[in-house]
This record gives C-alpha cells, sequence and structure tokens, in this order.
C-alpha cells in the first residue's frame, strides 16, 4: 500500500487525474476501508490514564502469539472512541511492557518489555505530542511482564519484578522523574511476572497480587501483598482469586476498590474471566449480569473522569470495556477484531455483509455486518458453537444466510441460519457428515446452496450436497472433482454454474471445477493462478466473473488477484492490494458492486482485522487547487446507477461530516466509513443524479482567501436513499488534493 506522502505527492505532481473506463472494462482497484478509528487487536500491550489531558494512552504489544509481529503505535481513548496518535518518535516496538502516569510531572511512563531480538531495559516519556527517551544514570535490568504503578502519596512510580534474561526478579524500583532507584525493602514476595499492581488510595500503599514464577507448569500464584514504600507485608485473606498470571488490576477511585479481571491463565491452561474486588482486607467476587470474554494480555487502567475502569485487547482481539462498580459495558470497537477462520456472506434482502468468526484461543464467537460504511457488531442471544473453519452462504431465494460445519472441536453437522436477528439452529432429517475446512456456494440458477469437499475425519472428503432450504441431499455426480480441503467456491453469474478452485490434498493444488447440478466438470484454462489453499472467491455479478484472492501454498502465501472471465483465469494488476494472506473471508456486495475482504493471516502468522473492497468505483478531478479556484470532479466507472449523490468534502484530515453520519479517512486518504466527532466541515451538500451507466460530474468552488494554501481537502461521492442503512447506500473511492498559492 503506497505511504500517505507517496499518494500525495503524486497528487500533485500530476493534479489532471486519468479516469477509468466504463463498467466492465474499468480498471479495478483495492480500496482500504478499515475506520481510523478501528484499534488493531493486540495481546501484551499496555494503558495508563492521562490525567493532565483526560485520555487513556495505549502503546504496542502483540497481534499474533508470541511475540510476531510487535507494535509500536500510540492509540488514546477519550471515553467514546480511540484515535491513532503519530508522535514523530516512538520507542522501538515491543509488548509485556508496563506504562504508569507520573501525575506530579504530567508524564505517561513506559520500561521494559520484549521484542523478538531480546528485552528492554529503557524508559521513555509521553507528553501527549511526542516520546523521549531518558537516559537515567541507573535504570533495573532489562525484563518483560513487570508490574508498575505510580505511587500517589510518596509521588514515585513504582516497579516490581518481571521476567529477566535467565531468571524470575522481585526487585523493587521507583522512578522519581529523573533517575531509577533500587529499594532496599526487608521482605519481598518472591520472583515472579505477568502479575497485576495496583495503587490503593485509600490505604496509600501499592497492592500485588499472582503471578507465575514457572511459566506454562506452574506453581502458579494467588498471594496478596501490599507495599507501603519501606517494605512488602503479606496479606493473608479467607477468599482469594485463583493462582494465574497476566490479569490486570486498577484501583477504582471513585468506589475505593482495587478491581481485578482475571482474565489470565492457569497452567491448565484454563482462562478466567470473574471480576474479583479487593477492599484493602478481603478478596470478593461479586457476579455481574455480563462479564468481559476469557482474557489473557489484555491492559487495564481506571479513568477519573467518567469513573470507570476501562479494559481493552487481550486474547488479541480490540474490544473496549468499562466498569461502573456494578456492570461491565462493551464499547465494540470500530471494525471485527481478529477473527480465527471468518466466514462471509453477502445478505441482499438486507443489504449487510455478514461475518462470524470467535476471537482467542476459547472460540468466544462474533457476528458482524459491514452495510457499505460501517461495521456493526450484532449480538444475538444464541450463536453457533465453532472451533474450526466452517461456510457461509446466502440463500438468496429463502433470504437467510446459511452455515454449515458447526457444533464440534474439530468439525460439526450442525445447519445454522441466520435472518438479521438470530442464529436459528435447524434439524433438517439427512445432513452432510461433520466436517470442517468444507466450501459452500449459492447456486443462484437452481436456487441451491452446494457444499463440497472438507475434512469429514482426518481425511478429506469429495462428497458433493445441496441445501433446498429444508434439507441436505446427497448428489451422485458423475464425475467429481479429486477429494480436498480449504479450497473456494463461488456462483459464476456470466455460466450459471458453481465454481471451485484449488485447495489441498496431498499437495497444493491448482484445478478448476464447474458444477452444472448433475456433475462436475473439469475445466483446463491456459494459464490459471498458482497452486493454493485458504484462498477466497467471490462472485461479481455486475461484471459477470468471479474474483479470487490470496492463499497459501508451500511456496509462501498469495497477494495476488486473478478473475474468472468467460472459462479463462485472467490476472489482474490494481494499483494497490491488500497483504498476502490466508484464511481471510471475501463476499460480493451486491448493493454497492464491489467484493468485500476482511481479514486473515498474514506471512508471520499475525491475525488481521483490515476491511477492503475490490471496486471499478474511480472517482477523478481536474483543475488547479488555488484560493478562488475550481475543481472539476468525474465519476467515470458505474456506481450506483439512477440514484441521488452527494459530492462530500472536507477540509483537514478530519471526518467528511454528512447529516447525521460521518465519514473518515485514513492515513492514505482513502475513505472509510467512521463514527468520529462532528467538525466544522464545508462545502457539503452538493447534490445530483447519476445516469443510467452510475456516472456524473459535478464542480467544487474553492473560496478565496490566502489562509487556505497547504490545507488539504478530500473529496468523495456517495449516494444516500431513505431505505439505505444509515440512508447512507454507497461510497466512491477519496480524491485528495493541497490547495497550492
Amino acid at each position: 500500500m503506497p505511504s500517505s506522502s507517496r499518494l500525495r505527492s503524486t497528487l500533485l505532481a500530476s493534479f489532471a487525474l486519468a479516469a477509468a473506463a466504463v463498467c466492465g472494462s474499468a480498471q479495478m482497484q483495492w480500496l482500504l476501508r478499515t475506520p481510523p478509528t478501528s484499534l488493531p487487536a493486540r495481546s501484551y500491550h499496555a494503558m495508563a490514564h492521562d490525567a493532565a489531558r483526560q485520555r487513556v494512552v495505549l502503546f504496542g504489544g502483540a497481534t499474533g502469539a508470541g511475540f510476531a509481529p510487535l507494535l509500536n503505535d500510540t492509540w488514546e481513548w477519550d471515553g467514546r472512541r480511540w484515535a491513532s496518535r503519530s508522535p514523530a518518535t516512538s520507542p522501538p516496538a515491543r509488548a509485556y511492557h508496563a506504562l504508569a502516569y507520573d501525575a506530579l510531572r504530567q508524564r505517561v511512563v513506559l520500561f521494559g518489555g520484549s521484542s523478538t531480538g531480546g528485552y528492554f531495559n529503557d524508559t521513555w516519556e509521553w507528553d501527549g505530542t511526542n516520546w523521549s527517551q531518558r537516559a537515567p544514570a541507573t535504570s533495573p535490568p532489562a525484563r518483560y511482564g513487570h508490574g508498575m504503578v505510580y505511587d500517589v502519596a510518596r509521588q514515585r512510580v513504582v516497579l516490581f519484578g518481571g521476567g529477566g534474561t535467565s531468571t524470575y526478579l522481585n526487585d523493587t524500583w521507583e522512578w522519581d522523574g529523573t533517575n531509577w532507584s533500587q529499594r532496599a525493602p526487608a521482605t519481598s514476595p518472591p520472583p515472579r511476572f505477568r502479575h497485576g499492581l495496583a495503587y490503593h488510595a485509600g490505604r496509600q500503599s501499592v497492592v500485588l497480587f499472582g503471578g507465575t514464577n514457572a511459566y506454562g507448569v506452574g506453581p502458579n500464584l494467588n498471594d496478596t501483598w501490599e507495599w507501603d514504600g519501606t517494605d512488602w507485608t503479606s496479606r493473608t485473606t479467607v477468599n482469594s482469586p485463583p493462582a494465574h498470571w497476566s490479569q490486570a488490576m486498577a484501583y477504582d477511585t471513585a468506589r475505593q476498590r482495587v478491581v481485578v479481571l482475571l482474565g489470565g491463565s492457569s497452567s491448565g491452561p484454563t482462562e478466567f474471566n470473574r471480576t474479583w474486588v479487593w477492599d484493602g482486607t478481603m478478596w470478593v467476587n461479586p457476579v455481574p449480569p455480563v462479564n468481559p470474554a476469557k482474557l489473557e494480555g489484555h491492559a487495564m487502567t481506571y479513568d477519573p473522569v467518567r469513573q470507570r475502569i476501562l479494559v481493552c485487547g487481550g486474547d488479541v482481539g480490540n474490544a473496549t470495556w468499562e466498569w461502573d462498580g456494578a456492570r461491565w459495558t462493551a464499547h465494540d470497537p470500530a471494525s471485527p477484531p481478529a477473527l480465527n477462520n471468518p466466514a462471509m456472506a453477502y445478505d441482499s434482502g438486507r443489504r449487510r455483509v455478514v461475518v462470524l468468526g470467535w476471537v482467542g484461543s476459547v472460540g468466544t464467537m462474533h457476528t458482524w455486518e459491514w452495510d457499505g460504511a460501517v461495521w456493526a457488531r450484532r449480538r444475538p442471544a444464541v450463536t453457533p458453537v465453532v472451533n474450526s473453519p466452517q461456510a457461509m452462504a446466502y440463500d438468496a431465494a429463502r433470504q437467510r444466510v446459511v452455515l454449515f460445519g458447526a457444533g464440534g472441536i474439530y468439525g460439526g453437522d450442525e445447519t445454522w441460519e441466520w435472518d438479521g436477528t438470530n442464529w436459528t439452529l435447524l434439524t433438517p432429517a439427512v445432513r452432510p457428515p461433520a466436517r470442517y475446512d468444507h466450501a459452500m456456494a449459492y447456486d443462484a440458477a437452481r436456487q441451491r446452496i452446494v457444499l463440497f469437499g472438507g475434512l469429514p475425519t482426518t481425511t478429506a472428503g469429495n462428497d458433493t450436497w445441496e441445501w433446498d432450504g429444508t434439507n441436505w441431499t446427497p448428489a451422485a455426480p458423475a464425475a467429481s472433482p479429486p477429494a480436498r480441503y480449504d479450497h473456494a467456491m463461488a456462483y459464476d453469474p456470466a455460466s450459471g454454474r458453481v465454481i471451485l478452485f484449488g485447495g489441498l490434498a496431498a499437495s497444493h493444488l491448482s484445478d478448476t471445477w464447474e458444477w452444472q447440478g448433475s456433475t462436475w466438470i473439469l475445466r483446463t484454462p491456459p494459464v490459471s493462478p498458482p497452486a493454493r489453499s485458504l484462498h477466497t472467491l467471490a462472485s461479481d455479478a455486475m461484471r459477470q466473473r468471479v474474483v479470487l484472492f490470496g492463499g497459501y501454498a508451500r511456496s509462501g502465501y498469495h497477494g495476488d488477484t486473478w478473475e474468472w472471465v468467460g472459462g479463462a483465469w485472467v490476472q489482474q494488476a490494481p494499483s494497490q492490494s491488500p497483504s498476502a494472506r490466508r484464511s481471510h473471508a471475501m463476499a460480493y456486495d451486491a448493493g454497492c458492486q464491489r467484493a468485500v475482504l476482511y481479514g486473515g493471516q498474514d506471512t508471520q502468522g499475525a491475525k488481521l482485522s483490515d476491511t477492503w473492497e475490490y471496486t471499478a468505483t474511480a472517482l477523478a478531478a481536474a483543475g488547479t487547487p488555488r484560493p478562488g479556484g475550481l475543481l472539476s470532479f468525474t465519476l467515470s466507472a458505474a456506481f450506483d446507477a439512477r440514484q441521488r449523490y452527494q459530492m462530500a468534502s472536507s477540509l483537514g484530515t478530519g471526518p467528511i461530516a454528512l447529516g447525521a453520519r460521518t465519514l473518515g479517512l485514513s492515513a492514505d486518504n482513502l475513505l472509510i466509513a467512521s463514527v468520529v466527532g462532528l467538525l466544522p466541515w464545508v462545502f457539503q451538500n452538493y447534490a445530483g443524479l447519476l445516469d443510467a451507466s452510475g456516472r456524473a460530474a459535478a464542480a467544487l468552488a474553492i473560496p478565496p482567501g490566502p489562509a487556505l494554501v497547504g490545507t488539504w481537502i478530500h473529496t468523495a461521492f456517495v449516494t444516500t436513499g431513505p431505505s439505505a442503512p444509515g440512508g447512507l447506500r454507497s461510497v466512491s473511492n477519496t480524491v485528495s488534493f493541497r490547495i497550492m498559492p
């Protein structure tokens, strides 16, 4: 993906942008649609509340299992949403580090952590704008998984324990804003790492709980200690949380409690999601109506402005929760977290792309919907239990999303339907054997969902089944593709047949098959995509073709785009593409006339949560961007024919406001939808009617005034309608330019 600066330079160097050809011959492009307020999923990051700026600050973490890959991004939470910060200097990427807010000096302090290259013992401070590395005369030894908190009474940042280069530590250090000083208490807790630490303002003491000093094998710890600035004291309690590590702790100032979210693990491993409260004498286990999902590697801090405990991330997720002393409230992220093996289908009756997947290792199921502009999480009362790759397809005749493969750890034989509100378990008299890694597609000509292959046992199958809305029927084709799994299928609107490509058997495959309703036919095009598995296919109804993206083979990951057109595979060369990946999800959004791609797993094993669209919509601009100048815009590829459009523009890098909705901009100036703060943006409500081919032309008069020089303007076309979700039907690409002298 091109950088923001490179994209802008290109626009400035040649502002007369070439228009793409119309409709089927238009140059296709991938557009990144992930909202800028969508915090990437992560674990083993750190958070602290910056009281001077009334923001929760988050830094770093890991986006995949173990240490790979690591992040060094900075985010801030204002009580409503996350916003990415872009400091000139940042600490190196890391996980298992610690943050604490130094109230006296009004700085967020970072120390230590780990990377694939080793452990850190560096000290950094965040002033709300930039990170600055400090150079104390004395520093604690390098470590990770330590605890750190600000002692308000003694105006010191206190650090305890962690994992060192060859052992677990139980040393106590304090930071005074200039230097680290090691303390020498008469008594100390045993060595440990991944414990919990919080400052109890009511008792003016630092509270420590749990952790481990023998990772993965035990014994894990459930002891409670207090630091009074001179010594550590063991606190014996009648009731105590179970022994485990990677819990998170924060002090609830409004209610004068230390709250522990038991999202860590025991040596089982068992993950916990109970809430415990320490009142200075004993631990109490309240039972709130809802607990956050079982987590490990999450972060927690207290927001005194809103008087809430804030929890974010963990198990490579990006959910945000708040505790008000009685209940947990979820703040859904701007887009789905990194879901494991997501399945996707387009619900044409409701004009929504539906995604189902699970977060973390414990199978917490998520149902999300994309309306072409924003993601929204749905929370049905009942959800399929899926712990291995399932398959979904939309039954257009019955207006239901159908899932098969739920109900077991390694596949299942359950059939579920999604009606937009609820998941319903069906009980057909006949059904395919339990399986996973299979594929399904809707045969629009025959109004049947077709299922093929997968792993019903340890050996791949090559059976074909059809779903008519009531029952599954096994097919008996004269010819079938060889047994396989991790293949992909989609309906070809040009031929009226279901297409199957690739997969894995003894080796990766590159064959193409067509289902005619009674038998499979092997196609032998002159050129085919390289052999692969875990790729995706989507049916492009408007352009009458099938789109293929990505996948995996023993030679590596794929990031290529192919189209099946008239019985031949044609490789495409869009100017930008999603990164190489496997196990992603893709479906064709007929309402917005574009394929939607979400998530997957990258070449480093990290779970992805980005959203892309593959579209021919091409908004171009010409003119001289000067104060008092006139810019002309042309929408030169099929968009949303015969619909009313609005030309929405904004100054700067903020959102485009459109009535009650706002459209945000990514760092690369690609239009994405986001719920962001309303600001006084200008140049709105230029309206018109798209012609029969979905084209339009409009002009933008730049107001006179030298103060506008140097300002960026971002413009996009949108179509609206009272029956569309939120009134917003479709969104074009964005054209960005800078006003010149």
